[in-house]
């Protein structure tokens, strides 16, 4: 019967070591960016692609990008709307109050937002570049 115990208690302990050492490789990291009106190569070289006609819609995926991907979830917390970049690839126009999902590989991840306004000039955010894991969150703020 002590045998039986103390293997119960022996197997209890093992699986709190790994569920703590698992959540501990899953942390969720937020960083907050301010607008910036300096100019910069890295804005002047952004384009943002052009819809082709006749080209399929593309299967709607979801929000996850699933296991061997980070989601890169991006908030625009301003007034205007926001060009988004995730490793020079073109991610959304984010519309004011949104946010979206992008999906990156895991590892160093630059994130770049723009915003152009009718005059000409424009704000930026970043280039910054994030450590990504699991789940990132990018906070975009005036």
């Amino acid at each position: 019967m002590k045998k039986s115990i103390l293997t119960l208690f022996a197997s209890m302990a093992f699986v709190l070591l790994t569920v703590s050492t698992v959540s501990a490789q899953v942390k969720k990291q937020e960083i907050k960016t301010n607008a910036s009106k300096e100019k910069s190569e890295d804005a002047a070289a952004l384009k943002v692609p052009k819809n082709i006609r006749g080209k399929a819609v593309a299967k709607k995926r979801g929000d996850e990008c699933g296991d061997n991907k980070t989601d890169v979830i991006i908030k625009n917390h301003t007034s205007w709307y926001i060009n988004i970049w995730v490793d020079n690839d073109y991610v959304a126009n984010l519309a004011p109050g949104y946010q979206t999902t992008a999906c990156a590989i895991p590892g160093t991840t630059k994130l770049y937002g723009k915003a152009d306004f009718n005059d000409g000039s424009y704000l930026t955010w970043g280039p910054v570049y994030p450590k990504t894991g699991y789940e990132y969150t990018w906070n975009l703020h005036p």
